[in-house]
This record gives C-alpha cells, sequence and structure tokens, in this order.
C-alpha cells in the first residue's frame, strides 16, 4: 500500500519516478528494438538485462532511504520514562491506608 502523501518526502518521491520510470523502458525499449527490425532474442535479452539493472537500483534505494531515514529519526523524547506500578506515583494520587 503506498504512502499517504503527506508521509512521503522529497526523496521518496524521486526513488518511486526512477522506478517507474525504469519499469516503463523495460517495456518500451524492447518494444522500439522489435519495431527497428532487431531480433526478437536481442530485444528480450535487453528487456531482461534493464529489468536486473531497475531492480539493483531499486534495492540501492531502498537501502539508502532506510540508512538516511534511520540517520534523520531523532530519538524518541519518552524513551526511559516508562512507567510501572500502577501509576500509583504520579502526582496527585495518594496511598488512602
Amino acid at each position: 500500500m503506498p504512502a499517504p502523501p503527506a508521509a512521503r518526502t522529497a526523496g521518496t518521491d524521486s526513488a518511486h519516478e526512477v522506478v517507474r520510470w525504469g519499469a516503463f523502458c523495460c517495456v518500451l525499449v524492447p518494444l522500439v528494438l522489435l519495431a527497428c527490425g532487431s531480433p526478437p532474442a536481442a530485444a528480450a535479452g535487453t528487456g531482461a538485462a534493464l529489468t536486473a539493472l531497475t531492480a539493483v537500483c531499486w534495492a540501492l534505494l531502498t537501502v539508502a532511504r532506510s540508512a538516511s531515514g534511520a540517520a534523520r529519526t531523532p530519538p524518541s523524547p519518552r524513551t526511559g520514562l516508562l512507567r510501572s506500578g500502577g501509576g500509583t506515583h504520579r502526582a496527585g494520587r495518594r496511598d488512602r491506608r
């Protein structure tokens, strides 16, 4: 499921565009080669090579995006503030003995 537009950043949009254009070219280039008279085996080989190249680029963009996202994510301010004991130590609550 794609991320909502508000959750996407410029980096993710450009990565999606690169992969989208790569997939489009994987289909378009073999068709153009066939239309220009290239042998079907050569067109299929070119399409397979472009598909492999697009898959590698997609994987590298995914790894780079996750690494940059992890580097930019600030630590949570609530880390280490886990409450225990049922909340009896909070302000306003007193033990009634």
